[in-house]
């Protein structure tokens, strides 16, 4: 249990009480307790996070105190108290008196919002006392942070890099690396894991330090910002790393990682791919094998040591470029990291290993691309760190994994839509939609526009755009109105290149 200790910042009498009456009742402490499983147990009041807090007032009289109360006043439009009257029978003289409170932080909280609250303690003999304490929401410039909810443990920083997968979580870590890659040519790829640069940077003007512990989409969200702005040559590409973890089985056993990538440059960025690398030591690293399975976009890895295994899924797009395992005896270890020229590589495909045959020392890489990432365009991709006991286990993880992907963030198959596009979709206001909707889109070239908006399970509702167009910026309005209520695509295709957004309509 982690108890969370609040900054006291006055402390008041009643001072229309008798004066020998002004001292009845002393503050003792208070106290946010942070602990599994109504919290993430990293010791901070986070956004999106339900708390306990405890007020413990001291009984300074020689008599008992009978029918004592405490009551929680807090004026903030991102905090509720949600019982905000505790009652406790009697305090003894020189004793305590434990009032506990449940306390909602509301996921929008800014980071490093100073919360005020305010606590009346009185008892039926008229004594009575107040005082005002406060805490900040988040703690500032984290770089590390543990997902250590449900079965497993897994260790994020706020720019790109991973470590200490455990699985069972009391077990050893089995992941001394991880990082994403992002790159477009064998000079050019943006990682932070081994070797000589640390390309990706935290995006402090972004509070891109990271924040663990809300609750908004699963049992513990995590969100961290960062850039290329450590490359030698960096081009303006963005990332918001977003990680997800879940207390309750079926969905105990892996991490969802998304990552938003943009852009913010002046010229479009050709031949893009983007890879989750994943250096697994499982039980004696020279003991390891792994496998991929391109059906289920997976790759993974075991050793005979034990029966754990552990890997990827890549959840969004659905489109791979390479599934792979890396041997490290020969692209590790000769110079102590992968050189870029060699990441590229394996991020586009051009060396891969499928499948082991004997024991050694490996790593392993999900990527997908390519793709042309235009100005103010956002690129989504997703994977799944899994851990299961059983290459059987691990399948419906993975199959899990994907589930709850779709249902929280609605991926959109590449059997359906692909990824690439000459046009972008800027906005969908508002989104969650009432009524209608005003679809916002750019067009890098003249071109035939196909603007179609679709249900979740694929079907065509309408096509609203379907002309020859001009570079340019357009807008549409759509009425949903008469539309049931649910998950729907706003599809834009240009030269048999299509972009998609989802949007939600609530009636």
């Amino acid at each position: 249990m982690l108890w969370l200790l609040i900054t006291v910042l006055s402390v008041f009498n009643n001072l229309s009480e008798p004066s020998q009456l002004r001292d009845d009742f002393a503050y003792w402490g208070i106290a946010l307790i942070d602990s599994f499983p109504c919290a993430n147990r990293n010791g901070i009041a986070d956004c999106g996070e339900t708390l306990t807090m405890v007020v413990t007032v001291r009984n300074n009289m020689s008599t008992t105190a009978y029918g004592c109360s405490c009551i929680v006043f807090v004026n903030d439009p991102y905090v509720t108290i949600v019982n905000d009257i505790y009652y406790c029978d009697v305090i003894l003289p020189n004793r305590t008196g434990i009032f506990a409170f449940d306390l909602e932080i509301a996921y929008n909280t800014p980071l490093h919002h100073l919360v005020i609250l305010e606590s009346q303690i009185y008892d039926t003999m008229g004594h009575f006392t107040w005082f005002y304490y406060s805490f900040i929401v988040s703690a500032p410039n984290q770089i590390i942070g543990e997902h250590n909810l449900g079965s497993l443990a897994f260790t994020v920083y706020p720019y790109g890099s991973c470590y200490d997968f455990r699985f069972p979580r009391d077990s050893l870590g089995v992941l001394p690396k991880g990082s994403l890659w992002v790159g477009n040519a064998e000079d050019f790829v943006l990682d932070r894991d081994y070797g000589p640069n640390d390309d990706w940077q935290i995006d402090t003007l972004n509070e891109g330090y990271l924040a663990l512990g809300g609750t908004h989409t699963s049992d513990e969200d995590a969100r961290a910002v960062f850039n290329d702005s450590e490359h030698q040559n960096p081009k303006g590409i963005n990332v918001v790393q977003q990680s997800y973890n879940w207390i309750d089985p079926p969905f105990d056993n892996f991490v969802i990682v998304c990552y938003l990538i943009s852009y913010s440059g002046n010229l479009p960025i050709d031949n893009l791919y983007v890879g989750q690398f994943m250096n697994y030591d499982i039980a004696d690293s020279a003991t390891n094998f792994g496998d991929t399975d391109t059906l289920n976009q997976v790759v993974y890895m075991w050793s005979n040591a034990d029966s754990f295994y552990h890997g990827l899924k890549l959840l969004d797009p659905q489109f791979i470029s390479n599934l792979s395992l890396i041997d490290n005896t020969e692209y590790l270890v000769p110079n102590s990291f992968i050189p870029d020229s060699v990441k590229f590589r394996f991020l586009n495909g051009a060396i891969s290993l499928p499948q082991t045959t004997n024991p050694d020392d490996y790593s392993a890489i999900a990527s997908t691309g390519p793709f042309t990432l235009y100005p103010s365009d956002t690129l989504v991709v997703a994977f799944a760190a899994i851990g299961a006991q059983g290459l059987q286990e691990f399948y419906v993880a993975s199959e899990n994994a994907q589930i709850l992907y779709d249902s929280l963030f609605v991926s959109v198959k590449e059997n359906k839509y692909t990824a690439m596009s000459s046009a972008s979709i800027l906005a969908i206001k508002p989104n969650p939609v009432r009524d209608k909707i005003n679809i916002e889109y750019t067009l890098n070239k003249e071109t035939e526009v196909h603007l179609s908006i679709y249900d979740a399970t694929g079907r065509l509702v309408s096509d609203i755009v379907n002309e020859h167009q001009k570079s340019g910026s357009y807008h549409r309005n759509f009425d949903m109105t008469n539309l049931s209520h649910g998950v729907y695509f706003v599809r834009l295709r240009t030269d048999n290149k299509s972009n998609v957004k989802k949007t939600i309509f609530l009636k």
